[in-house]
């Protein structure tokens, strides 16, 4: 088995993302910017073996059409999710393939991230990941086989992620497609990279009218029409106090659940 990451960034002048990331396999990387075209070339990585880069410039706007892009581009029989500001460990690569030959009979691995500014920890244990633990994992942490994927013809869905919504949500969608299909998850307690500190959201931009709406359409798309209503009401109220500070609470569910029952 080989490992492969899928990195999306944004507006790179050259390729240097590789190196910044401390990239120590093969890897597709996706870079939205001004322009389209596409470079291969190899390199070494700190063990001194031969790793290949597919390194695609595109015009192309939006994280998840970012991700199937560098899916459809990809190889290796594991794929593993980047973003531009994350750091791998030296030995990532031994660490999944350990990992996936240790649990047969999971097509999605979950491994932790150092610095996780969202606030989150992860589960910081070995558990089984169904629909519901799949909202806790962020997409950074998502790894998969790639066949097992394709085969079930699963991909990012274009009408959600940053560059096209404010709320996010494309990496949730995606693992509850894989569920619906019979992938299997694990959550394994093994650090493989953490996030720069320093780094900014490209699209977190706080709490808005906006924000709600999308992430109303999120919620829809995961849970359905009475799932999401139920959802969206459990939202006000869990973020109610983050809420306040922008929003009256009424306008807030008001905005949350025009998502829900937004059809477009």
């Amino acid at each position: 088995m080989k490992v492969q990451v899928l990195l999306s960034c944004m507006n790179e002048v050259d390729t240097s993302i590789v190196g910044r990331s401390n990239i120590q396999s093969d890897v597709v990387v996706v870079n939205q910017c001004g322009t389209d075209s596409t470079r291969e070339f190899t390199f070494k990585n700190n063990k001194g073996e031969e790793c290949r880069c597919k390194f695609i410039n595109t015009t192309q706007r939006g994280l998840s059409n970012s991700r199937n892009l560098a899916l459809k581009n990809a190889w290796n029989d594991i794929c593993i999710l980047c973003d531009d500001d994350e750091v791998f460990k030296d030995d990532y690569p031994e660490k999944i393939i350990m990992s996936y030959n240790g649990n047969p009979g999971y097509q999605l691995l979950f491994f932790e991230i150092g610095n996780r500014a969202n606030g989150k920890t992860g589960y910081r244990k070995r558990i089984e990941i169904n629909r519901r633990k799949s909202l806790a994992i962020c997409s950074v942490q998502i790894s998969f086989l790639r066949k097992a994927v394709i085969d079930s013809n699963i991909v990012f869905n274009p009408k959600f992620g940053a560059g096209v919504t404010q709320a996010g949500g494309e990496e949730h969608i995606f693992l509850y497609d894989c569920f619906k299909h019979g992938l299997k998850g694990l959550n394994v307690p093994i650090e493989i990279s953490s996030l720069n500190e320093n780094s900014s959201s490209t699209w977190w931009r706080g709490i808005s009218r906006e924000y709600l709406i999308d992430e109303g359409q999120v919620l829809r798309q995961l849970f359905g029409l009475f799932g999401g209503l139920a959802a969206s009401t459990l939202f006000i109220i869990k973020k109610r106090d983050m809420i306040r500070t922008k929003l009256d609470l009424v306008a807030a569910y008001k905005a949350i659940l025009r998502g829900v029952f937004r059809k477009d």
